[in-house]
């Protein structure tokens, strides 16, 4: 869709990554689209000139974020994101690129689940986050088993807004994953986010970008020395979501 308003390259791809990441440098923009660095220079500097991006730099790296100045911005803005739901999932995990620095030696799998699912057994606060808004709750634990866990969530965000969530962790040791549901129509029908894997010592990653009609979801989950910071986006034609959950 996007190649036949902004012709072959890797403009349209440009476009989504920055969508979803709110931002990037060439090189990292490259890296994650499998690109050549140049090509991807080129397209951004050209669409910087059709006021379709800026940048700015941070340090030494120029940072490149869409032009949410631009006139038509939120009809771009939905073109992007009916695009990005059109790619099958295998081609949408490309484009979700963690803020953190990864360190894939010395990977012990086991270790690293085992450690994750200790913090989660005794996690008792969450500290909750969007763009626009940070609240905390309190967390109550239910073991279903010794594989699944509940997490009942309620707390405040802002002044006098409450929130209620409730998630399903269940670890598969012999599989290496660590997976994830939302229990928001009762825990009989739960809605499928993802599988995450270690690929660094404290990163555990979604394997691939699920699919749930329209929405997409990716996540990935920080091992902090003082609990864990799960990350998780969704994707659709009406909706870019990023979302932050801390829990110790």
């Amino acid at each position: 869709m996007l190649k036949s308003l902004f012709g072959s390259g890797y403009t349209g791809d440009i476009l989504i990554f920055l969508l979803i990441n709110g931002k990037g440098y060439p090189s990292l923009i490259a890296k994650r689209l499998d690109a050549p660095l140049t090509p991807v220079q080129n397209a951004l500097q050209k669409m910087e000139k059709q006021e379709l991006v800026t940048s700015h730099y941070e340090g030494k790296n120029r940072l490149y974020t869409l032009n949410i100045s631009h006139p038509l911005f939120y009809e771009i803005e939905a073109l992007i994101k009916k695009s990005f739901s059109f790619l099958p999932s295998s081609e949408k995990k490309k484009f979700f690129a963690p803020h953190i620095k990864e360190t894939k030696t010395g990977i012990d799998p086991s270790s690293i689940l085992s450690e994750v699912w200790r913090k989660l057994q005794s996690t008792q606060t969450v500290l909750y986050h969007t763009h626009d808004k940070q609240g905390k709750g309190r967390v109550t634990l239910q073991k279903e088993s010794a594989y699944a866990l509940i997490f009942e969530e309620e707390g405040s965000w802002g002044e006098g807004f409450t929130f209620r969530n409730m998630f399903r962790w269940t670890v598969h040791p012999h599989q290496g994953l660590l997976g994830l549901e939302h229990l928001r129509f009762g825990k009989h029908h739960p809605v499928f986010l993802f599988h995450l894997v270690p690929v660094a010592k404290n990163l555990l990653e979604s394997i691939d970008a699920h699919i749930t009609q329209e929405e997409t979801y990716y996540g990935y989950l920080e091992n902090k020395s003082r609990g864990i910071k799960l990350h998780y986006r969704t994707i659709s034609p009406h909706k870019n979501e990023a979302l932050s959950y801390y829990y110790v």
